[in-house]
């Protein structure tokens, strides 16, 4: 529980931080905003194995990370072509709280549209800077924190389109 609050309380820093800039990339993460083929994007290869950098969908910093968002949550549980979300409420002074595991009280279905890309976000917890790393839906685990990117539909189910691990870095 208390690990829960630390995490929802460095969102909501990450959140009301202001940052901007880019990581010269390596080990094959994406810096910046670049390179997502299935949206378009003309990332460009650096050359640092297998990292890009450009100006593409990935947002660079936390606070536009969840501008894009339509639901950001931690996992409850699995379903066949997706799972379900408890998602995140706002509290008092802007504070994100997430409800402890087996006291959720709201969740959330999401369905991974076919194309639905998965991105590792490491967001600074300092700068609110964001680097992207690809992923894919088996790295997505019970109680992972995910900012989701889709449509509901008229049952109030969420079609991801894009998905991403959120991580906190540099504390």
């Amino acid at each position: 529980m208390k690990h829960k609050i630390l995490l929802f309380a460095m969102m909501a820093l990450a959140l009301a931080c202001a940052g901007c800039g880019q990581d010269a990339g390596g080990n094959g993460s994406q810096t910046g905003t670049g390179g997502d083929p299935a949206y378009g994007n003309n990332g460009q290869d650096t050359g640092n194995n297998g990292s890009q950098s450009g100006t593409g969908e990935n947002p660079s910093n936390a606070d536009e990370l969840f501008e894009i968002s339509d639901l950001n949550g931690a996992v409850y549980e699995f379903t066949e072509n997706g799972c379900t979300v408890s998602p995140t409420k706002e509290g008092g002074e802007g504070e994100a709280i997430q409800a402890a595991p087996g006291y959720e009280d709201t969740f959330v279905s999401v369905v991974y549209d076919p194309g639905c890309t998965f991105w590792i976000a490491h967001v600074d917890i300092q700068t609110a800077t964001a680097t992207y790393e690809m992923a894919a839906a088996e790295d997505v685990k019970k109680q992972t924190s995910l900012i989701i990117c889709g449509e509901y539909d008229e049952n109030d189910v969420l079609h991801a389109s894009r998905v991403f691990l959120y991580r906190t870095e540099g504390m």
